[in-house]
């Protein structure tokens, strides 16, 4: 016989539902009672469980429905199904009887017994249930999945056992033995008078999950505290179960037939009702209709060719939340208000920018797909559809970003989509176009059409757009606004404007911030277009020219939080005692918990957590092959300021309630525990590992992060910018008036002043000659396979590719700019960490941050503190040779440079240390002291002489510059006063100071004139002299000290000859006459170290004659400040006797 209420293609899910319903209906016909329980499950795709976010937005759809809630804290009950021991099968097996304890007093009692005999005799407080699936003429009624909305409906006979029942005799006695899994739900039923239907909507908290038996599921303990029932993650229930015996509507009609109709109607009404709160908008689609949007969108976005990219093995669709095609913005520093100064790389609000209002809504896309339906798709790709249908077909593929706002200050209900930018309109990406007209555009794609412009294509379709509800007499079809834009003239004024418009209620909606757009740049990128008409990827990134501002008391990161374990894997949990307590009283103390606040971190993107600290412990990746640095949630170490102790730690407070354990938001109204993601303000004033405090549970993201998405919170360039804002906050009263702001932020730390504005054509060529042909032919040159070598000007390790190719075998960098030393991102340490990645065969390093001006091996030299000369000291096998005090990277080179290096490398650089007789003095020693006898001095400067004469004709604080166009490629300002002698080789010739503006450095520097002749009459006073024609021939090079145009000539021979060579060189052989004019100023040097001398003694005899006279005025000074002193000592000796 065909079972009929088997699911068949003849017969549809809703039809084989149907029967189930006459089923149930026929069977309560002549019973009081029945166990069938009818009922349906929502979430059940264990791809898509149900979110907090999802579970309390149905609840506010019921309530909104008039709904009705059994209790409103509700029902508590603990699920308990043992498994004992099958003499048949030989193993464990979970019993069929579920054992439910009702009520938070009995489930506490439980807990605390982990017995239920206590609880037998209690009424109310114990059930014991068997479950089976309903038989209908002898076939058993099977789950029916409706898989494109899924919900699954399920059909069991639920029947109640005694406890004098033999088997639950039994269960209770053998309880302790035996182990158990749990479940403990927190259930909210909602009924109403219209419809035959429950809503149960639980909160479940269950027993850990693992591999059992080689299947994945609840994990066996004896007790529930093993279990970790109360420390587990929660998770969310959606069900609706069929109750229709005292339901009017329905026993009205005698007809078999019009109940189930009506039963049918009323239920999918339900389904309806529960889908609306879980895709949260009142027209619920399918899952086939999500996929056919997506699907659409991706078109859009990619092309149809990428769309093969988009699938799995499968063939099923891919969807990232990086196709969220709308970028992100990062938080408004001081350094985006300061007045944009020519050489400045940082952008300027001040200029290219408009604002408007930061809505308290939620970021989406609005789409319309080629069905004309028009949808939204938020920051996770969910969709939702409006309601509404575009009535323009041409509009289709139209991508709007904008905020959707369900309601205004008032709390109505108002459903406004607040477009504030377009990316696609009708298929044509208009990404790539500036935002509004401007005088200032400059395209760097030269094909584009240079009569578009976004905002211009926003307000076109506004007036094209119009739509349709697709049920009639809707009033609920989403509206559609263009948000506003101010300060088209002045920054501060729109500012001004917007913020009292804010402050007099005249926006019907809440806000809370200000977002600044920018006018003369693509979507997402720092230039207006990409060269060649390259397309702007399509996926979501982190706009740095997008700025958000909120009031500095609502600048917030979220965290991914995770709690301190103690050695077993718990929580840990410390006391704090209050201050000022009476002992007498007994002690007024607290438990708190430890938490570590995580932020996403991608090597790629956001460098090394502390790469200084990498090198120096060893900590040194290995080469591989599949290089792919994963994105991940790490610990925030910020900068900017860096604090000196674990910011990222924070302590909160554990709350007690009904014997149970929560961490609460300031608020008290959200609990939060082990890894989710929460949103933290910080307290300045708050006692250090106090001071993050937590606002607000962010389920959304936490609801990411647990489907294995990589959601951990905020990246760390946007929690970054959070911290400089906290720290350096920009006030309203800086934004409306733009006064009080600072004239220029300077971070002393920071040599190159770089950001991605910068357009690296501008001397190009001039790079490319400086590194890829001098740097490379000097160090390549002079060194051999396996030598050493110290570089005291290091800069971000610039030439670490040379050491490379070089096959050295050591390096030691010094710096005097701790940035780059240490820079996550591009710092010398991090620079080396990325290439050891890449390279099988690369030398070790050491790099410091360091004054090579001051003594390098005594240690004096660094600028680190009592460790960083620890760690310098030991390079030359000076100071403990101790792992923990110098790390193991440093323990392993110790002595390295006992014996001084092979080669001494100054790479644009020595200039700093011509400013007077002690500074070069103490320059050359280092030198002397570092460098083997035998090996080499090697460097580039620029030649003093050529300056001098160049600037002889111009006064002091007068400049020389080269333009191209209006940019500003290298100035020099004259800071001193020709000499009546001219540019003598003596120490007349020291302090010769010139400020340097370089393009690619972008920072003025001060520098001093370098005479070679006193230069090299200098070293060979320390044991130095020049080669001779023959080694410097040796070499490759024609002389000892030659000129870069020297060098440019070798090159153009050298590519004329080997027309292969060209390409190594990059774009040297382009440099153009500014790009000579600069670079010829410079000269090259080799000098061979062919003695050891005693460096103190020569110091002090090249010294002794400068420090003769400055000694008597200072002995003067210092007598007067003894009599001075004196007189203070009667003034004080008069007033201790007057007193």
């Amino acid at each position: 016989m065909i079972n009929k209420y088997m699911s068949s293609k003849q017969i549809t899910p809703k039809k084989q539902f149907e029967k189930y319903i006459e089923t149930y209906l026929n069977q309560q016909k002549d019973k009081a009672y029945i166990p069938d329980e009818l009922e349906i499950r929502f979430g059940t795709n264990y791809k898509n469980k149900i979110t907090k976010i999802q579970f309390n937005n149905v609840m506010k759809k019921l309530n909104s429905l008039g709904w009705e809630v059994k209790t409103q804290e509700g029902d508590y009950h603990l699920n308990i199904q043992s498994f004992y021991l099958s003499e048949d099968l030989g193993k464990y097996v979970q019993s069929n009887i579920r054992v439910e304890v009702w009520n938070l007093p009995n489930i506490q009692h439980y807990c605390e017994t982990n017995d239920l005999k206590s609880l037998l005799n209690k009424f109310g407080a114990l059930n014991f249930i068997i479950k089976t699936r309903k038989k209908h003429n002898e076939n058993i009624l099977k789950p029916i999945d409706f898989k494109n909305f899924e919900f699954r409906v399920n059909y069991k006979v639920e029947k109640k056992l005694k406890p004098s029942f033999e088997l639950v005799e039994n269960l209770v006695e053998d309880w302790k033995n035996n182990k158990k899994i749990f479940r403990l739900l927190k259930r909210f039923t909602f009924t109403h008078r219209k419809y035959p239907f429950k809503f149960d909507l639980s909160i479940v908290r269950s027993s850990t999950y693992g591999r059992v038996d080689g299947k994945f599921g609840m994990i066996p303990e004896y007790s529930i505290d093993k279990s970790n029932v109360f420390g587990n993650a929660e998770t969310y229930e959606l069900e609706l179960e069929f109750k229709p015996k005292h339901n009017n509507i329905i026993t009205q009609h005698t007809e078999i037939e019009k109940q189930i109709e009506i039963s049918s109607k009323l239920i999918f009404e339900g389904v309806k009702m529960a889908l609306s709160g879980l895709q949260e908008t009142n027209y619920p689609i399918s899952v086939e209709e999500k996929q056919y949007v997506l699907t659409e969108y991706l078109k859009t976005i990619r092309g149809e060719k990428e769309l093969k990219n988009a699938r799995d093995r499968f063939n099923k669709l891919i969807i990232n939340t990086s196709d969220f095609v709308g970028p992100s913005s990062v938080s408004l520093t001081m350094n985006n208000i300061v007045k944009e100064k020519e050489q400045s790389m940082n952008n300027s609000i001040h200029n290219n920018y408009l604002v408007t209002e930061k809505a308290d809504g939620i970021r989406k896309l609005l789409f319309i797909a080629k069905n004309k339906k028009v949808y939204l798709i938020d920051m996770n790709m969910n969709v939702q559809f409006t309601g509404g249908v575009c009535t323009n077909q041409k509009l289709s593929g139209t991508i709007l970003d904008g905020e959707h706002i369900l309601h205004d200050k008032e709390k109505n209900y108002i459903n406004l989509f607040a477009a504030f930018d377009i990316y696609f309109k009708g298929n044509k990406d208009l990404r790539e176009y500036p935002f509004v007209k401007t005088d200032t555009l400059v395209y760097v794609n030269k094909k584009m059409d240079r009569t578009v412009f976004r905002y211009n294509e926003l307000d076109a379709l506004a007036k094209e757009f119009k739509m349709e509800s697709i049920t009639k007499n809707s009033s609920n079809v989403i509206e559609i606004a263009i948000k506003e834009f101010y300060g088209n003239v002045n920054i501060f004024d729109g500012c001004k404007t917007l913020l009292q418009e804010m402050k007099d209620d005249l926006i019907e909606y809440e806000t809370d911030g200000l977002i600044f757009h920018p006018i003369n740049k693509s979507v997402g990128i720092e230039t207006l277009g990409l060269p060649g008409g390259k397309t702007i990827p399509p996926k979501k990134t982190t706009w740095m020219s997008s700025y958000k501002w909120k009031p500095p008391e609502f600048n917030t990161i979220d965290f991914l939080i995770t709690t301190k374990k103690d050695e077993n894997g718990r929580d840990l949990i410390k006391n704090k005692f209050n201050e000022g307590t009476n002992l007498s009283e007994g002690f007024d103390h607290y438990r708190y918990k430890t938490l570590v606040c995580r932020v996403g971190f991608d090597e790629r993107y956001h460098g090394y957590i502390n790469p200084f600290e990498d090198i120096i412990q060893d900590n040194i990746p290995e080469y591989s092959y599949d290089n792919r640095n994963n994105y991940k949630p790490v610990p925030f170490h910020p900068t900017n300021p860096e604090p000196n102790y674990p910011v990222y730690l924070t302590n909160i407070k554990i709350e007690r309630n009904n014997n149970i354990d929560y961490l609460l938001t300031e608020n008290k109204e959200e609990s939060f525990e082990d890894e989710m993601i929460v949103e933290f303000r910080f307290d300045k004033n708050a006692e250090k590992g106090w001071q993050w405090i937590p606002i607000r549970v962010r389920h959304d993201k936490t609801a990411q992060y647990r489907a294995g998405k990589k959601n951990y919170g905020n990246n760390y360039t946007t929690a970054q910018g959070v911290w400089e804002s906290i720290h350096n906050p920009i006030t309203e009263e800086m934004l409306i008036t733009g006064e009080n702001i600072p004239d220029e932020i300077i971070d002393d730390n920071v040599y190159y002043n770089k950001s991605g504005k910068r357009d690296v054509t501008y001397l190009e060529p001039l790079r490319d000659f400086h590194n890829k042909y001098v740097k490379k032919k000097l160090i390549q040159n002079v060194s051999k396979k396996g030598n050493t070598l110290i570089d005291m000007s290091v800069g971000k390790g610039g030439d670490l590719s040379k050491w490379i190719k070089s096959r050295l075998s050591f390096v030691f960098g010094i710096d005097f700019s701790q940035d780059n030393i240490e820079n996550r991102i591009n710092g010398a340490c991090a620079r080396y960490l990325n290439d050891k990645k890449k390279t099988r065969i690369m030398p070790d390093a050491i790099f410091l941050t360091g004054d090579s001006s001051k003594n390098i091996r005594s240690g004096e030299a660094a600028k680190g503190g009592e460790r960083s000369e620890k760690i310098m000291k030991a390079i030359f096998g000076n100071g403990p040779k101790d792992e923990k005090q110098i790390g193991f990277g440093v323990y392993k080179k110790y002595g390295i440079g006992e014996e001084g290096f092979d080669i001494v490398s100054n790479q644009f650089s020595i200039h700093y240390f011509f400013k007077d007789i002690f500074t070069i003095n103490n320059f050359v020693r280092n030198v002397s002291e570092c460098c083997k006898v035998g090996g080499h001095f090697i460097g580039t400067t620029y030649n003093g002489e050529k300056i001098y004469n160049k600037l002889e004709q111009i006064s002091n604080k007068e400049s020389i510059n080269i333009m191209e166009g209006e940019k500003k490629l290298w100035e020099i300002t004259k800071r001193y006063d020709n000499l009546s002698d001219g540019f003598k080789d003596d120490i007349s010739c020291l302090g010769l100071q010139i400020d340097v503006y370089q393009e690619s450095i972008n920072k003025v520097f001060p520098e001093y004139l370098v005479n070679f002749e006193y230069f090299t009459s200098l070293l060979e006073h320390y044991g130095f002299v020049l080669l001779n024609n023959d080694e410097s021939n040796a070499l490759g090079f024609n002389k000892s000290i030659g000129s870069f145009e020297d060098l440019y000539d070798n090159m153009e021979k050298e590519t004329k000859q080997y027309k292969h060579s060209k390409k190594y060189y990059g774009k040297a052989g382009e440099m153009n006459i500014n790009d000579k004019t600069i670079s010829f100023l410079n000269n090259y040097f080799i000098y061979k170290k062919i003695r050891d001398v005693d460096t103190e003694s020569v110091f002090n005899t090249q010294t002794k004659e400068v420090i003769k006279q400055p000694k008597k005025k200072n002995i003067k000074k210092l007598g007067k400040k003894i009599r001075i002193s004196r007189k203070n000592l009667k003034k004080i000796k008069k007033k201790i006797q007057i007193k």
